[in-house]
């Protein structure tokens, strides 16, 4: 029988603090008996008892600039998408490069 999800990151929240205080053996311990525990892969314990559960509500965030069509590519898009019945209308609103 597993652990609940739930229940996983309620150990990983109570096990983070005391790994960041503990001294490297400790860590060794806290680790084992956290994988032990959840089930987890060691490289992704040690990520989740270093830096904590991931922030809820943050979406992934895509580094560089933003994508940017020029008119004439937003227009061909455009012909192809009413050729095609708007079958992806998301890809409608298209940022344009100089409009």
């Amino acid at each position: 029988m597993g652990v609940r999800q739930q229940s996983k990151w309620d150990i990983a929240e109570k096990m983070h603090e005391r790994y960041l205080k503990a001294t490297r053996k400790e860590k060794g311990r806290l680790l084992e008996e956290f994988v032990e525990l959840t089930g987890y892969h060691p490289k992704h314990a040690q990520v989740l008892l270093r830096h904590g559960l991931p922030r809820r509500g943050l979406g992934l965030v895509r580094a560089g600039r933003p994508v940017m069509y020029r008119p004439q590519v937003v227009m061909a898009l455009e012909v192809a998408a009413e050729a095609t019945n708007w079958i992806c209308g998301k890809r409608r609103q298209l940022p344009c490069h100089g409009s």
